[in-house]
């Protein structure tokens, strides 16, 4: 696979599309949540090409992780994109991207798309700053107030 890579690179080719297995009937690729992300993250980083992965990746978060983790260049999503046609659009809204092309005939749901896609922003900020767990230090601080924690006491 790396060796392909290579040939592929010094013929000049800009970017390689991942994929892997299913090319006869005897193979049993090993399938799972973004299972074509390791050889693509492979070729990029050893090779040095830039490469787009597909494969089970079906998450906005899951295809900005892999491309911030330098794993790939370009994910390429389908049947995510197929079950959710509004899929880009709604993810510029709640990215806050301004600049992300609406058809016209979406241009008068784009306010309502943002206003929502911020609700939900603040609702999730808001749900992860109640989950967060205490300071150990501060944790310690009430449990001992509490009188949950003997301190400076040693059994005789």
């Amino acid at each position: 696979m790396l060796e392909m890579a290579r040939l592929l690179k010094s013929a000049g080719v800009d970017v390689i599309n991942v994929s892997t297995g299913q090319v006869t009937k005897d193979e049993d690729p090993v399938y799972g949540r973004m299972f074509q992300a390791p050889f693509a993250d492979q070729i990029r980083n050893e090779v040095g090409i830039p490469t787009i992965v597909a494969g089970n990746i079906t998450t906005l978060d899951q295809a900005n992780t892999l491309v911030a983790a330098g794993r790939t260049d370009i994910v390429a999503m389908a049947r995510p994109l197929m079950n959710q046609p509004h899929l880009v659009l709604e993810a510029a809204a709640h990215y806050g991207h301004k600049k992300q092309f609406w058809p016209p005939q979406y241009h008068s749901g784009k306010p309502l798309a943002e206003a929502l896609a911020e609700k939900a922003n603040e609702e999730m900020a808001e749900l992860r700053r109640e989950a967060k767990p205490p300071n150990p230090r501060d944790a310690l601080a009430i449990a001992v107030a509490r009188g949950e924690v003997l301190v400076g006491r040693t059994e005789q």
